[in-house]
């Protein structure tokens, strides 16, 4: 899409490049190009590093995140078309088809774990008045003594 508008084509493989994007973004929480990388050391724009297809994995917010997952990314922001994983490609890959997920390798292994959990025991704030109580208590006995 920021290729000259004569040589454009949009074909499902921007869409996949936009899926890659986003997967991206949903692992780690921000994004793969953004102008605020700009730096003496590392001096692209935005539009320069998605035209050279300039992006990292940083820790500590990779560190998690298991390598299909990455390999699926790269394979979805690759920057020739002809080259970039179709939509097919992407539904087939090992991360997405995977029988047992590794709970590093997808937010869905944190889903399940916090679908586990007994949410519906007794609410804290009694344990809390309890403690505030017993400080206070002890708050008053010091003053006195």
């Amino acid at each position: 899409m920021l290729a000259d508008p004569t040589e454009r084509k949009y074909t499902e493989a921007v869409d996949v490049w936009s899926l890659g994007v986003v997967l991206y973004i949903c692992l780690c929480g921000f994004p793969p190009f953004s102008d605020e990388l700009y730096s003496r050391d590392y001096p692209f724009t935005l539009s320069q590093q998605i035209k050279a297809g300039r992006f990292d994995y940083p820790s500590p917010y990779w560190d998690s995140v298991g390598d299909p997952a990455l390999d699926l990314i790269d394979s979805m922001l690759i920057l020739d078309p002809e080259q970039r994983f179709t939509v097919d490609q992407c539904l087939s890959h090992s991360w997405l088809t995977q029988n047992s997920q590794n709970i590093n390798d997808s937010t869905s292994g944190l889903v399940d774990g916090i679908a586990g959990l007994k949410l519906d025991r007794p609410v804290l704030h009694r344990e809390r008045t309890v403690v505030a109580r017993v400080t206070a208590q002890h708050t008053a006995e010091e003053a006195e003594g």
